[in-house]
């Protein structure tokens, strides 16, 4: 029995020294290819930059699961979880998608209506509003439009 027990202990120290010598190998594999990751956890990064990366997750896993299609199966979300237990879904059916003033969290609710009272309370103009609901991807669209030649 003693016997027994050296040969798991034993057994179990050299899986521990294998698998840290693979994650060893997994870091220096993503050192020489140059991962998209910024060295981060999701909960430490910027609401913008998380928005960004769930479309990321979003592309690169409709692209992974094309293949289900041809199987007759549909996708309808993907379900992550972050090291500190934050749940992310990230769904692929567009009818599912958040269309409404109603059906926006209480949280995005009350500030749209903090950004309307402040933009009534110092009277700012109505082109100065629509600059604001004409953001594409951080830049507003006159910098887009006016950066294309010949289109305005």
């Amino acid at each position: 029995m003693l016997a027994k027990n050296q040969n798991l202990s034993n057994q179990l120290d050299s899986l521990k020294d294998t698998n840290s010598r693979l994650i060893d190998y997994v870091k220096s594999i993503n050192k020489k290819v140059g991962t998209a990751n910024s060295e981060k956890e999701f909960s430490e990064i910027t609401e913008n930059n998380k928005s960004r990366k769930i479309k990321e997750f979003k592309s690169k896993a409709e692209t992974a699961l094309w293949f289900v299609e041809s199987y007759g199966l549909v996708p309808q979300y993907l379900k992550l979880e972050s090291t500190d237990g934050q749940t992310v879904k990230v769904d692929f059916n567009p009818s599912s998608s958040k269309s409404s003033y109603q059906d926006l969290p209480e949280e995005e609710r009350q500030k749209i209506k903090d950004l309307l009272f402040i933009l009534e309370k110092f009277n700012v103009s109505e082109s100065a509003k629509r600059e604001l609901t004409v953001f594409c991807d951080g830049l507003p669209r006159t910098y887009l439009v006016s950066s294309m030649p010949g289109r305005y």
